[in-house]
């Protein structure tokens, strides 16, 4: 198994980590299923999803989740002080063939969708709940961290069927989107393994989930970074509240 230095330099050159899911993680996902398990067919719409995700931060917020893994983070990172989104999204991905009206988010980096390029320096955390596999995790372009914008390659901006402020939003999803075109020929990949949870560059292109099992995936993901990198909170747009909360692990 690699060593956390390796674990540091596989972020850095990689754009991405695994860790395996412990005890402690276990119990936490164990715990989000009971609350998760509470949507079926019958309720399975935004409001709903919305409910329960904020039920899963109320209980179960993402400082919660830095403290049962502050060795981790600490290690990786050599400081204590972080600054994290204050909620966790709840994404609940329907299986393709029930041509759900709202699609996973496109490939994106996280410094797309922020003002004077603040989340630049962030990483996300993807953690699999349910009926999570390798035929409906999300992808990303290997190395893509690395990628100089306008040189390796252009975007244009399109709108989607997301309404600002509207559940959708406030649930992740995206009122504008961009599509990517790259200088060269590049070919996605998936990023999953069995029982692990991810940290990744949110500079890595990554996004595009779309769900080809027989069920509904849901996973939780976040944004943090080091607070020293933080020189400016940035505003949630869809719920109008600081996007991050200092703490310390």
């Amino acid at each position: 198994m690699p060593t956390i230095n390796k674990k540091s330099k596989q972020l850095l050159n990689k754009g991405f980590i695994f860790f395996r899911i412990d005890r402690n993680n276990k119990n936490f996902i164990n715990q989000v299923n009971k609350l998760i398990n509470k949507i079926d067919d019958k309720n399975f719409d935004s409001k709903r999803i919305l409910t329960i995700q904020n039920n899963i931060n109320k209980k179960f917020n993402p400082k919660f989740f830095f403290k049962i893994n502050k060795k981790k983070f600490k290690n990786l990172f050599e400081t204590n002080n972080f600054s994290i989104q204050y909620y966790f999204y709840l994404r609940a991905v329907e299986p393709i063939n029930k041509n759900s009206k709202i699609n996973p988010v496109n490939f994106h980096r996280e410094s797309f969708n922020s003002k004077n390029k603040i989340l630049k320096k962030a990483y996300n955390i993807w953690i699999p709940i349910k009926n999570c596999n390798i035929k409906n995790s999300i992808n990303f372009y290997p190395e893509s961290h690395k990628l100089i914008e306008n040189k390796d390659f252009k975007m244009t901006k399109y709108k989607t069927n997301i309404k600002k402020y509207s559940h959708e939003h406030k649930l992740g999803y995206l009122y504008k989107e961009r599509k990517i075109k790259f200088k060269k020929k590049l070919k996605p990949k998936k990023l999953y393994k069995d029982g692990h949870f991810i940290i990744f560059s949110g500079e890595l292109i990554h996004g595009a989930g779309f769900n080809f099992s027989k069920n509904t995936r849901y996973s939780l993901d976040m944004r943090f970074m080091l607070s020293k990198n933080l020189k400016n909170n940035m505003r949630q747009s869809s719920t109008g509240k600081n996007y991050f909360n200092n703490i310390r692990v």
